[in-house]
């Protein structure tokens, strides 16, 4: 910003379904990344016509579509959560996407019912996650060591079960993107 630090700001792609995206998660992320000098773009998967909220109280117009998408130019690939995720879950051009980012080990992040779709891209097979509770048995069928936590960081992968969690999440990816991730040392007590 004005020339001062920051010469190497850190960019997220905010993957949105293109109705039902959960508002709280979606404003958490941007206020998070915000203030951690993350530029955030927002990106679906198929148009670029207005996303509409869970609560329908607001639309968002994605900037690209994930086809534009050049997974050189960004650090980490985050997933907004939300009824609407579910489009994503059979959704192969983005689980293609997914998998190369994957391999070539940005950060990947999904939130709510999000973490399917990770799961649907075989990228969390043999890894800790969590999601949702109602998505818990989808997970684990998936190859995935189901956690129950509301936060599951697994190398590059990040995953949150609701937005009930959203702030945690979003500074915990945060982190992660900026490589200041500690992982927490648990205590026999």
């Amino acid at each position: 910003m004005f020339g001062f630090g920051h010469k190497n700001k850190k960019t997220a792609v905010l993957i949105l379904p293109t109705k039902q995206y959960d508002e709280t998660e979606f404003h958490t992320l941007e206020k998070v990344f915000r203030k951690h000098h993350i530029k955030s773009i927002r990106a679906a998967t198929s148009i670029l016509g207005p996303v509409t909220g869970m609560h329908q109280k607001e639309t968002l117009k994605p900037e690209i579509k994930l086809s534009e998408l050049q997974l050189d130019q960004c650090d980490a690939l985050v997933l907004i959560g939300g009824l609407g995720v579910r489009e994503h879950y059979n959704d192969q051009n983005l689980h293609r996407v997914l998998q190369k980012a994957n391999q070539m080990e940005k950060t990947i992040a999904a939130i709510d019912y999000a973490p399917i779709v990770l799961a649907h891209a075989e990228i969390l097979n043999h890894k800790c996650a969590t999601v949702i509770g109602t998505e818990e048995q989808k997970l684990q069928a998936a190859g995935a060591h189901y956690t129950g936590t509301a936060i599951e960081v697994d190398g590059n992968i990040v995953t949150g079960s609701s937005s009930a969690h959203a702030e945690e999440f979003a500074e915990t990816v945060a982190q992660v993107i900026l490589g200041e991730y500690v992982v927490p040392v648990e205590t026999n007590a």
